[in-house]
């Protein structure tokens, strides 16, 4: 049988333009991305975002 050598990612990210953002909301928002990524399956990307508008 031959070895397979594949790999999947999945990734989670977070991107904000608000100052008043602390970098554990930022990390804890990217995290929750990446457990979306997850449950979407295999190969993906997950974003959020805040924006000042």
């Amino acid at each position: 049988m031959p070895f397979c050598r594949c790999c999947t990612i999945s990734i989670g990210y977070c991107v904000s333009t608000r100052r008043e953002q602390t970098w554990r909301e930022v990390v804890i928002a990217a995290d929750q991305a990446l457990y979306a990524a997850k449950q979407a399956g295999r190969n993906r990307v997950v974003g959020s975002q805040w924006l000042n508008l």
